[in-house]
């Protein structure tokens, strides 16, 4: 993150109540890194600032970065619309935006935050609920800025909020491709709980030539019972593939079950951060992907089902020095679930 300030929290999607666990950055309070710098804004948790925060909201514009949407503003708080560039879809599908409500005090000088809310990027009126948002070269100068209405700023918010989710649906923002985005039913294996989502994945990416799924899957949204017709004999080979660590050999004879990374939402049910566990029915052509489930990783036991996790820095070898040579050494299995339960923060089973 560097010097800039960062928040961090977890809010509740507004349509369907997953959690979604929040971290980024807001370089508001001091432009340039003037002052103080490198705080982390957590609710309810007061912040030295080095200038009185009212001078933000005393102009159209801010530091040439921000620009003001409503005003006047209720004294003593601010309405902070983040970055573009942070904005986010839940896995359920709606495009969100994030908002930081924050007390100030010139007294202090200090910033408080006191709650992260999410809106709707394209049902809500966002510009009714901000008091400032990123220019982000929305305006040509102060002066155009000045010159407008609250109503005319917040219609130019909702112009740049539907340029930068324009073509969201399938949960992902810009082409998936080189990635692949698991898409269909997911049950929570805490609460059993099963929703439609999407989520993003490393079984493909474009520092790889070929997928951990084999050849013939190159990135794209891969849905429940799809069929993938590759070639199945690189399951016979032990060893790793792409940015996953291979836990068992040899595989099942017609399943294949794979670990994703931790993801940054929860189920609604507050089990914590999961990871997507992808059931696949393989057979001498190809496979078809038969289930996504999400799973809280607690213990080695844990990983008993599970043929490949995700885990770059686990790659089952290492480099050794032999004279003034590099040679690749081979490890056992059991370093490597060693190394991923050391990743995923895994106790004792």
């Amino acid at each position: 993150m560097g010097a800039y300030d960062t928040y961090a929290g977890k809010v509740q999607c507004p349509a369907c109540g997953d959690f979604i666990f929040l971290l980024g950055q807001t370089k508001v309070f001091d432009p340039d890194f003037g002052g103080l710098y490198g705080r982390r804004f957590a609710v309810g948790v007061e912040q030295p600032l080095s200038f009185p925060p009212s001078t933000i909201l005393a102009e159209p514009s801010w530091d040439y970065d921000w620009w003001r949407v409503q005003e006047p503003s209720p004294p003593g708080r601010l309405a902070l619309l983040v970055d573009l560039d942070d904005m986010r879809v839940c896995p359920c599908g709606r495009p969100l935006v994030i908002v930081l409500r924050f007390a100030i005090d010139d007294a202090g000088p200090s910033a408080t935050l006191e709650s992260i809310d999410l809106y709707d990027a394209l049902e809500d009126d966002v510009g009714a609920h901000v008091d400032l948002a990123d220019l982000a070269g929305m305006f040509a100068s102060a002066e155009e800025l000045a010159a407008l209405t609250p109503e005319q700023r917040a219609g130019r918010l909702r112009e740049a909020l539907a340029e930068v989710f324009e073509g969201f649906e399938g949960g992902g923002l810009g082409p998936p491709s080189p990635w692949t985005d698991l898409w269909g039913p997911m049950r929570c294996e805490h609460c059993g709980v099963t929703r439609t989502r999407t989520l993003r994945t490393m079984l493909s990416h474009h520092d790889y030539v070929t997928s951990v799924l084999g050849p013939r899957w190159h990135g794209g949204t891969l849905e429940v019972g799809t069929r993938i017709e590759t070639s199945t004999s690189w399951r016979e080979v032990d060893e790793d593939r792409g940015y996953f660590v291979r836990l068992r050999h040899p595989l099942p004879p017609d399943t294949l079950t794979i670990c994703g990374w931790r993801e940054s939402f929860g189920c609604s049910c507050d089990a914590g951060s999961p990871v997507a566990i992808a059931r696949f029915r393989v057979d001498d052509t190809g496979m078809v992907l038969e289930s996504v489930s999400l799973r809280v990783l607690r213990t080695e036991r844990d990983l008993d089902d599970i043929d490949f996790a995700f885990s770059p820095m686990c790659s089952r070898g290492r480099l050794a020095i032999e004279g003034s040579r590099r040679k690749w050494v081979p490890a056992d299995r059991s370093e490597a679930i060693e190394c991923v339960k050391k990743r995923f923060g895994l106790g004792a089973s």
